[in-house]
């Protein structure tokens, strides 16, 4: 059986919001001695990690929306090409990063 804590994060601000957070016990005791050391509230902590965690998201749905547009132009580079630079790495005679060799006919 998993005993869980609650934390309760409390607003600091006028545009910030109250949020009751359950936690498994290991993890809440890692933000009480986190929130401790750096000499910061439980909320605080919270809320570091969820900004981080969101930055992280938002960083990784950029790059996925980034290689839809890449993908949306139509041009690739061949598997084979690929796994010979792939290869290549860490070797004395390492390719450069390949150019497209796949061209897809856009028009519809």
């Amino acid at each position: 059986m998993v005993i869980k804590h609650h934390i309760e994060a409390v607003a600091m601000s006028p545009e910030s919001s109250s949020l009751i957070v359950e936690l498994p016990s290991d993890l809440a005791k890692r933000v009480a001695e986190i929130a401790a050391a750096r000499e910061l509230s439980s909320a605080d902590v919270i809320a570091s990690a969820v900004r981080a965690l969101i930055d992280d998201e938002d960083a990784y749905l950029a790059l996925i929306d980034e290689a839809i547009a890449e993908a949306d132009k139509g041009e690739f580079v061949s598997g084979e090409k690929a796994e010979a630079w792939l290869r290549s790495w860490g070797t004395d005679r390492e390719l450069p990063m390949p150019e497209p060799d796949i061209f897809l006919n856009k028009s519809a």
